[in-house]
């Protein structure tokens, strides 16, 4: 059920009038990007933030214009955990267990991810978290990021986590 509406969510036509839509603006995420990245995450080519950025502004100001409600997935997400604070630790667990973090990693880099308000935190899901933001120094060979960033955040591939609360 989704808690700001008390409703399921659901798609009941393809062709109908669009009413609401679930977006994301690309972040931190694109700049997180690397070569190395680029082929396991779905992508052909880096992609440039601020054209990325302007597109989706200018597409989300169609939608607007013309009478959608543009809802964001991180501010929803954050909202949820605003509303719910038992769910944070869970949320972070998930989180840490689907991103395959490494055991050696796993407590502070929940140590960190906790530390930020929920939004931030979503936000900081969504970018990657690089070794070097945790203070670890593993050399120019070794892979750099604890979390890897989540470019696809929406795509029909890769699904953000959606806590459902009936």
């Amino acid at each position: 059920m989704c808690i700001r509406y008390g409703k399921k969510i659901n798609v009941f036509s393809e062709i109908g009038t669009l009413k609401t839509v679930l977006v994301h603006r690309s972040g931190d995420e694109i700049e997180n990007l690397t070569p190395e990245l680029l082929e396991r995450l779905l992508f052909d080519d880096v992609p440039f933030k601020d054209v990325a950025v302007k597109e989706h502004d200018a597409f989300t100001k169609i939608m607007r214009d013309n009478g959608v409600e543009v809802l964001y997935i991180e501010k929803l997400a954050a909202e949820t955990l605003d509303q719910h604070p038992d769910l944070r630790e869970k949320f972070v667990d998930q989180f840490i267990l689907e991103a395959n973090i490494e055991d050696k990693y796993k407590e502070k880099y929940r140590d960190f991810i906790s530390s930020l308000d929920n939004y931030r935190m979503i936000k900081k899901m969504i970018a990657g978290t690089k070794k070097l933001e945790l203070g670890i120094d593993e050399g120019y060979k070794a892979y750099p990021f604890i979390a890897d960033p989540l470019p696809n955040v929406l795509s029909k591939e890769i699904h953000f986590q959606v806590l459902v609360l009936e």
